[in-house]
């Protein structure tokens, strides 16, 4: 399995310490100083490599953007979150996905935390709920 990283900052070289124990993976980093073989300079050759899947770990504000030069041209996008910083760019990025046949996958690492778990099954108990404040690291 081809998988594409783009963006090598902290997530994407997480993704690729993960990725790079099963399958075959390449970067695309514009700014990255010390390319080395593992690295695309552009984003035409990285699609020219034909990925089965891309990962994109880039700001939130490219996300959609990037994904759009991949739709049609790979079987997957994970994009890290949040997708977007703009409401109507997914209404238009999800009217040029259906045409294509790229399933769009959206990272939330917390969603199966066992304590969100234990919250979720517990917070009707407690009552309305007006304010929560909450830090993750």
């Amino acid at each position: 399995m081809k998988i594409l990283l783009i963006g090598f900052g902290s997530i994407g070289q997480r993704h690729y310490k993960n990725f790079i124990k099963f399958s075959d993976v390449k970067v695309y980093e514009k700014n990255h100083k010390a390319l080395k073989n593992f690295f695309f300079r552009d984003v035409k050759s990285s699609i020219e490599w034909k990925p089965d899947g891309v990962v994109i770990c880039t700001p939130t504000n490219t996300h959609l953007k990037i994904a759009e030069l991949f739709l049609g041209k790979t079987k997957k996008i994970l994009i890290e979150k949040p997708i977007t910083n703009s409401l109507s760019s997914v209404n238009r990025f999800d009217k040029i996905r259906k045409k294509s046949n790229t399933k769009i996958y959206v990272v939330c690492n917390m969603r199966f935390h066992q304590a969100l778990l234990a919250i979720k099954k517990k917070v009707n108990s407690i009552g309305r709920i007006y304010f929560v404040r909450s830090h993750f690291g």
